[in-house]
This record gives structure tokens, sequence and C-alpha cells, in this order.
């Protein structure tokens, strides 16, 4: 199994609907090739991690290159997934419209900006990365299992800042 997280800058504003439509049809789309994610937005900035069948996951990735509403500045690929870090949804989203409320998102997104400036050692940059990565996944997984009651998780589950609210 294939997997990518990637960094991108927004071309366009963004509200809350637009990125819940922009959910809610990539989970449609990644239903039907059994791919699973997790898409972050803050400060006009996206994170996105997806995972799936490597044919797919490249398929999805051209099609993210050519999206005109971002621009692509940063991504990470591992061929090598034992297990799905996402495995209940189809596409679940976060946003916050607090630009100081500090997440391993925000954490990751530069990072993700920095190994394309700066730093040497891309394969140690990469590993701290997936190490991040993985935190993100249990931390939602830990949150899915506190809850008991993983009825509530939909293919597209919508996750956000109660400041939006």
């Amino acid at each position: 199994m294939k997997c990518i997280i990637y960094t991108s800058n927004a071309l366009q504003h963004f509200v809350p609907s637009t990125l819940q439509a922009l959910a809610e049809d990539a989970a449609k789309r990644n239903e039907t090739t059994s791919i699973t994610g997790y898409l972050f937005f803050q400060c006009d900035k996206f994170f996105q991690y997806i995972e799936g069948d490597e044919t797919a996951i490249d398929k999805l990735m051209n099609s993210i290159r050519k999206d005109t509403r971002h621009q692509v500045i940063r991504h990470f690929t591992d061929n090598t997934l034992k297990q799905r870090r996402f495995p209940y949804w189809s596409m679940a989203l976060d946003y916050s419209k607090e630009p100081n409320y500090v997440r391993i998102e925000s954490l990751l997104i530069k990072h993700l900006m920095m190994a394309n400036q700066s730093y040497d050692d891309i394969e140690a940059w990469a590993h701290c990365i997936w190490q991040q990565v993985n935190k993100l996944a249990m931390l939602y997984r830990i949150n899915m299992i506190e809850s008991q009651d993983k009825s509530h998780v939909t293919s597209s589950q919508i996750v956000h800042d109660e400041s939006l609210k």
C-alpha cells in the first residue's frame, strides 16, 4: 500500500461550507477506489494524507497537482505502508479558524515547507514527519475508542474548531 502526505497553499478563498463540499466530493470519489485519508486546513494552507493502492494513489495525486484551487508545495511518499492509518474515513476533514492554534497538523505543514528549503538529510526529515503522522492517526484512533461509538464516523467525517460555530 502507498501513502502520500503533502502541503499546499490555497489559491482561492475557502470557507467552511466550501471545505465541507470539497471533503464530501473527495470522500465519494475515494470510496470508489478504496482510498482513505485526512485533510486539514488552516490559514490558507492544506495538509493532506492519503493512503491506498499505489495506482489509485498515483492517479489521485496527479489530479491533486492539477487542481487550480491550490498549489502543492512539498510531498513525501511511502510505498511500504502495511496498515491504514485512517481506515474509517474515505476523507476526514479538520479545519481551524484560529491562526495561533498550534496543532500537530500545523507543525507538519511547517516541517514539510522547511524540508523543501533547508534540510540536508531529507530521509531523516521524512522519518520525523512520518512519526508525526503516526501520532496524529493515533490521536484520532484514541478519540474514536473513547467515544465508544463508531456509528458517528462517516465517510467524510467533519471535525472543526469550536470557534467556527
